[in-house]
């Protein structure tokens, strides 16, 4: 065995020396080749131009002789020349921030090259117009990292000249940023048309930017969010968002937040708050500007609203503080965390926060409508009605001292006087949903079905996650008879409200009804569906009286008598303020099952408080005389 190794081992051996002998062959081969092409080639070349009849310049063979065939003006020119083809090169590849000096050096060289040379002069022109807008430009931006309106306007100065030297995307960009902040600072002193005004410069040079250049995100997120403030529908909004994702992530900062805004107008808050939470880990690499600072606290601001929206207060009130920290006495922070504490039913803190907003704008006709509001609360309608009369002085159109004013009237039972002032807090302020929505509730109380129904869907189509507006259009559909369309919108209420007992209990009584019209026994099992909801809302709700009594109604119609008897004694229990019709029904329940004494018992506690218009007063008395008369026969 070891033998047979051996001289396998061997034969191995001997084949690889073969073939690195043929490798070195190889080698000498083409190293012979090579020299006969560097020596043979020129002499091959000369013989053919001979025979051609042509004439060939001697090869020179040593550097001496090449030196001797130029003179000295000839290898100056060339030098020059080749000096020009390497600046025009060196331009037309030139990138990075310095490209425009950089530029303009070797353009300037190319003049002293050629004094006389035209194209030359206008290149050195052309970059000596870009140095000078880049350093507009830059300044601008250097400005812009303060927060005080002088150098915010000396900004505009700056970011102006380099517009009219260059009116390129980023200039209209610039531009548009600092109206956008100039017109807050406008609204906040009160100047309304001068707030109006530079808002109106700013959409104009968000949208030039945008289409200068489809790719730039930022021209078109601010483009989008001035859509937003101007009170565009949702599908127009999400349609703006939309087009800055479509762009990319060049900036994933822009990225983000219209990912976030697309959230929140989806309704789907636990995505958008996921969102803004990634839009401001992506704004601390835009670095210090003053858009950076806005964009960080309107971020920090949505965040605290969609808490707000889910109830979560105590991260609504951290996500204000953060605010607070980056600009101390913030008022769109402090007004928003009054919105919180109004919603926590703390009206002292509400107002106090308020007030101290009010000390930095002084003149702002929403906060002292704001105000209003509060006092409104708190039982002072005087002082509400006061800030309000005060606020419209300031400005006559503010929707929001309208507002607060129809609701001080619809306290005081003044239905006329509060649906003319919805309907001008709707006319003034006709991109807010919750103006239309409470022009919709008035209408609706004074049985304007249609007014109503108008008002209500004005409201969802600025508003599609408006839960209230849902609930509300779903009781006109269902007086109108149109149980489809009820049923549609209730369903909807209660995909955006999913534990909210009140919106099962109404989509109960819309099937109950429907159920009742088209003549289904009470003993068939679509009624089944109704007591789903009915327990829904008792399990999310076990206070809940009316549910009770409805599922009573139910079980009595179904012939049970103990589990119906159960419910009606829940529903009095808790003592609700119609306690009166429960007592009804459970004595038409005991008179069904000849226990009189306790069913007169019901029916005298009914009767105490029931009006003639009552639908179960009638069948009351009959009943009532009914026992009697038997009472009176034993």
């Amino acid at each position: 065995m070891l033998g047979g190794f051996f001289e396998f081992w061997l034969k191995q051996n001997c084949l690889i020396q073969l073939m690195t002998g043929v490798f070195h062959v190889v080698r000498s081969f083409q190293r012979l080749f090579a020299l006969a092409f560097i020596f043979v080639l020129p002499i091959q070349l000369t013989a053919c131009k001979e025979k051609a009849g042509g004439k060939s310049t001697p090869t020179p063979t040593t550097k001496n002789d090449a030196k001797k065939t130029l003179s000295r003006e000839e290898k100056l020119a060339l030098a020059k020349k080749r000096r020009i083809e390497k600046l025009k090169w060196y331009i037309a590849t030139t990138r990075g921030p310095t490209k425009h000096e950089q530029s303009l050096k070797a353009s300037i060289e190319l003049v002293n090259l050629e004094p006389k040379n035209e194209e030359f002069r206008a290149l050195m022109k052309k970059h000596a117009k870009n140095v000078d807008y880049q350093n507009a430009l830059d300044r601008a931006a250097k400005l812009m990292r303060s927060r005080g309106p002088v150098d915010l306007n000396e900004a505009l100065q700056f970011a102006e000249k380099a517009l009219i030297l260059n009116g390129t995307s980023a200039a209209h960009l610039a531009c548009g940023e600092i109206q956008w902040r100039l017109s807050e600072g406008k609204r906040r002193l009160g100047d309304v048309a001068g707030a109006k005004q530079r808002f109106a410069i700013a959409h104009v040079h968000f949208t030039e930017a945008a289409s200068l250049d489809n790719s730039n995100d930022a021209a078109l997120y601010y483009r989008a969010e001035l859509h937003r403030l101007k009170g565009a529908t949702t599908e127009d909004q999400a349609k703006h968002y939309q087009r800055v994702i479509g762009v990319g992530k060049t900036r994933r900062a822009y990225h983000s937040l219209a990912n976030a805004k697309m959230r929140e107008i989806e309704g789907r808050v636990d995505k958008a708050l996921s969102a803004f939470a990634g839009a401001l880990n992506s704004l601390r690499r835009l670095g210090n500007s003053v858009m950076q600072a806005a964009l960080t606290k309107e971020c920090y601001l949505m965040r605290a609203e969609l808490y707000r929206r889910k109830r979560d207060y105590r991260s609504a009130l951290a996500s204000i503080e953060n605010v607070l920290q980056l600009a101390k006495n913030d008022p769109d922070a402090l007004v928003l965390r009054a919105h919180v504490r109004l919603n926590q039913s703390d009206y002292d803190k509400a107002l106090g926060d308020i007030e101290k907003a009010s000390q930095f704008d002084k003149r702002n006709a929403f906060l002292l409508a704001l105000r209003g509001h509060l006092k409104m609360l708190k039982g002072d309608r005087d002082g509400a009605l006061k800030d309000c009369e005060e606020a419209l002085k300031i400005d006559p159109r503010c929707y929001y001292p309208f507002r607060v004013r129809g609701e001080l009237r619809m306290a005081q039972a003044d239905r006329a006087g509060a649906a003319k002032d919805f309907q001008t807090a709707a006319e003034y302020g006709p991109r807010i949903a919750a103006n239309h929505y409470r022009y919709g509730r008035v209408l609706q109380e004074n049985n304007d079905k249609k007014g109503a129904l108008s008002a209500y869907s004005k409201c969802l189509g600025l508003d599609a996650n408006h839960w209230r507006a849902y609930c509300n259009r779903a009781t006109i559909y269902q007086l109108l008879d149109d149980y489809s369309k009820a049923f549609r919108d209730v369903g909807r209420a209660l995909r955006l409200q999913p534990k909210n007992a009140q919106i099962y209990l109404q989509r109960s009584k819309i099937r109950s009804v429907g159920f009742r019209k088209e003549s289904i026994d009470y003993k068939d099992g679509q009624w089944n569906a109704v007591l789903t909801d009915l327990n829904s809302a008792i399990r999310l709700q076990p206070n809940l009286a009316e549910a009770y009594g409805q599922r009573a109604f139910i079980f009595r119609r179904r012939k049970k008598f103990k589990e119906a008897l159960t419910d009606y004694n829940r529903a009095i229990d808790f003592k609700p303020a119609d306690v009166y019709i429960w007592h009804g029904y459970r004595g038409l329940l005991y008179a069904e099952n000849r226990q009189f004494q306790v069913a007169l018992e019901d029916f005298n506690e009914y009767l105490k408080t029931a009006t003639s218009t009552h639908q179960i007063y009638s069948t009351v008395q009959k009943e009532r005389a009914r026992i009697r008369r038997e009472l009176k026969r034993k």
